[in-house]
C-alpha cells in the first residue's frame, strides 16, 4: 500500500499510508485540508525513534531515501547557503525555517504537474548506491 508525504502550507508535514491519494486525503482530514498537489508518493519510507528514560519516544532520524523526499519538499533547509565550514549555521537555519513556514503552495484551480514516483526516482537515482539510470 502506498505511503504519501503531505507538505502542509505552514511548513509541517505528515506521512500517511493509504490505498490511493483520495484515501490519503480523507485520512489526513483529521490534521487539515489536504489536496492532491500537497501529496508526494514515497517509494521508500523509514523513520527511527529512540525510547527515552522517561518513557517518551524521540525522533532519531529518517532513512536516506526518506531524507531525499524531505529535501525536495523543503529546499531552503537544505540549500548550501545555510552551511558553513563548521556545518549548519543555526542563525541561517532559523531564517531558512522561517522561509519554509511562510512559503505557500498555490491552491488555485490551475493544474500543476503531479509529482510521481518515477519522476522523483529519476531525479534522485544517482543518490542511491548501486543504482543506474533506466534506459
Amino acid at each position: 500500500m502506498p505511503v504519501y508525504l503531505c507538505r502542509w502550507e505552514n511548513g509541517d508535514f505528515s506521512v500517511v499510508q493509504a490505498k490511493n491519494k483520495m484515501d490519503a486525503i480523507q485520512l489526513l482530514d483529521e490534521v487539515g485540508g489536504a489536496s492532491e498537489r500537497d501529496l508526494t508518493a514515497l517509494r521508500d519510507f523509514m523513520v527511527h525513534f529512540s525510547l527515552k528514560d522517561d518513557g517518551e519516544f524521540e525522533l532519531e532520524g529518517f532513512g536516506e531515501m526518506t531524507n531525499s523526499y524531505i529535501e525536495e519538499a523543503y529546499p531552503a533547509l537544505f540549500d548550501e547557503s545555510v552551511y558553513t565550514e563548521d556545518g549548519r549555521d543555526p542563525a541561517l537555519m532559523r531564517e531558512a525555517a522561517k522561509k519554509e513556514k511562510a512559503r505557500l503552495w498555490p491552491k488555485n484551480n490551475a493544474k500543476t504537474p503531479d509529482r510521481s514516483l518515477e519522476e522523483h526516482d529519476n531525479k534522485n537515482i544517482d543518490k542511491e548506491p548501486g543504482k543506474t539510470r533506466p534506459n
